[in-house]
């Protein structure tokens, strides 16, 4: 679901297509017709350029998801998301005594959203009453307009802009020296003050600041402006894009990645229990192989409750843990099952996981097949 709203979300913010963002608006239930029409006739648009291919892959994924629903959907609009993240970052760094002052707006909003997600020494408070409300202002301020300025620069200009391939223009790197010492004090407090994993929190469309963070780490890592101005502006402006591009790789493989991760401590012992609580050598070759006995016809194999499958290091050997005994333990898979195994891990990195099941496993004439229950 992150992803079907991540593409969504940027097809919305891209492509500002005027009958789907009216739907939106109107939120009387005509949203999902407007926005399957306008993705079918883009996938049209689309058709033979090498540089759309994966955004025809979503907007084709996207069209068979809605393609069955047919329920009016309206859109329930709050501030809940960025709560959300305060309240992560609030227990990273371990506050549990504050108070958060909240610029006071509307018909509180603001205050119930913050108090939904279970932030509760909450008040709101007059931005002329409070200093700090207007540094947070500010701040947030300058952050907004930088990116809503990078927004307005990639942005399509017109329907056949959609079709080329688009970067931040050269005037981004037109910088005197004042500008360039900003842009790094600027950088100073992202990447160096408070470091904290939550000290930023996003949704899942985040493109503009992704490309906005890359610019910024980019010009940060410099280290004069003489080195600066000895460079290409073209030069910039590439590394830039180059950077902004595998940050939003990274940022959709996160989003694919369902499967919990858990480190391996980096101890003297020449074992770790894994996700599952199975005892796991680090040198694989002290496991043992599954027994999958020759199968006498075609339908008869033996059967086990499978756990998980994965591998020993970059899909060097196949491994699968099972419940024997009413324990857990990790047997070797045959290298013929190799590829079933990725399957199984791409699957429960987009989220649907097979295991625990019963599985079936077939040795006949030493192919092998299985059978998940």
């Amino acid at each position: 679901m992150d992803v079907l709203r991540y593409v969504v979300s940027k097809l919305l913010n891209v492509y500002k297509p005027k009958a789907v963002i009216d739907a939106l608006y109107r939120n009387d239930g005509t949203f999902i017709g407007e926005l399957k029409n306008f993705a079918i006739d883009q996938i049209k648009k689309n058709k033979g350029l090498a540089h759309k291919e994966a955004e025809n892959r979503a907007f084709n994924e996207l069209t068979i998801f809605l393609s069955d629903y047919n329920q009016k959907y309206t859109v329930d609009w709050n501030y809940i998301t960025p709560f959300i993240g305060f309240q992560k970052y609030l227990d990273e760094i371990k506050i549990t005594d504050y108070v958060l002052y909240i610029d006071k707006e509307g018909e509180g909003s603001t205050i119930n959203c913050a108090r939904y997600v279970g932030l509760n020494d909450v008040l709101e408070v007059e931005s002329v009453e409070s200093t700090g409300i207007r540094i947070a202002d500010m701040f947030t301020g300058i952050i907004s307009k930088l990116i809503k300025a990078i927004d307005n620069d990639l942005d399509y200009k017109s329907p056949e802009d959609s079709l080329k391939y688009t970067i931040l223009s050269l005037g981004w790197f037109n910088l005197d020296e004042e500008t360039f010492l900003l842009y790094k004090k600027l950088g100073e407090v992202f990447f160096e003050q408070h470091q904290a994993h939550f000290k930023s929190f996003v949704g899942n469309y985040s493109d503009t600041f992704i490309y906005f963070i890359a610019f910024l780490r980019y010009i940060h890592e410099i280290k004069t402006y003489c080195e600066y101005v000895n460079t290409e502006k073209t030069e910039h402006q590439n590394q830039v894009n180059n950077h902004a591009l595998g940050n939003l790789q990274h940022h959709s493989d996160r989003m694919t990645m369902k499967m919990p991760i858990k480190k391996i401590e980096d101890d003297d012992k020449d074992y770790y229990f894994n996700m599952k609580g199975a005892k796991t050598y680090r040198d694989h070759r002290r496991h043992d192989m599954l027994k999958i006995p020759p199968s006498i016809k075609k339908g008869a194999g033996i059967v086990y409750d499978v756990l998980s499958v994965g591998s020993f290091g970059v899909m060097e050997q196949p491994c699968i843990t099972i419940l024997e005994n009413n324990n857990p333990v990790v047997y070797l898979l045959p290298m013929e099952l190799l590829d079933w195994t990725i399957c199984c891990v791409g699957l429960a990195m987009k989220g649907t996981d097979l295991f625990p099941s019963k599985v079936v496993f077939h040795n006949l004439k030493r192919k092998y097949y299985v059978d998940v229950l």
